[in-house]
């Protein structure tokens, strides 16, 4: 028998390359909807983008199917189409051998990915997070 679903809509928020920046999480769940934001003084987008999703993630609990929704195609790709574990297998390093960027944030979303099913999807929305 499947699990309670939950949805987590999921954004980062920038303004040029570097500098403060923000993430959001709509996440429904349990009949309620919860909003979580926050952000840091000197970061990049990317960063925020994965951030919203830990967050959500860490946020639901076990027992649920979760879908995360986000706009960020590397991301979504990332988890797709499975890059993460060729990283890992080559200890964190990219294809053109180079220390994976994010590599913090890319642990910890593997880490708060304990639910039987995690689907990613990519939307392109427009939110009021």
């Amino acid at each position: 028998m499947p699990g309670l679903e939950a949805h987590a809509y999921t954004d980062g928020a920038s303004t040029g390359s570097r500098g403060p920046r923000g993430y959001g999480a709509e996440i429904y769940w349990d009949g309620k909807t919860e909003e979580i934001s926050g952000g840091e003084q000197d970061t990049t987008n990317l960063r925020m983008e994965i951030t919203g999703a830990c967050v959500a993630l860490e946020t639901i609990d076990e027992g649920h199917v979760v879908t995360v929704y986000s706009d960020s195609s590397y991301l979504v790709n990332c988890m797709r189409r499975g890059w993460y574990k060729k990283w890992r297998e080559n200890g964190w390093l990219n294809h053109r051998n180079e220390p994976v960027a994010n590599r913090d944030l890319w642990e910890r979303l593997l880490e708060a990915m304990h639910f039987d099913v995690v689907e990613l999807s990519a939307c392109i929305c427009e939110t009021d997070l």
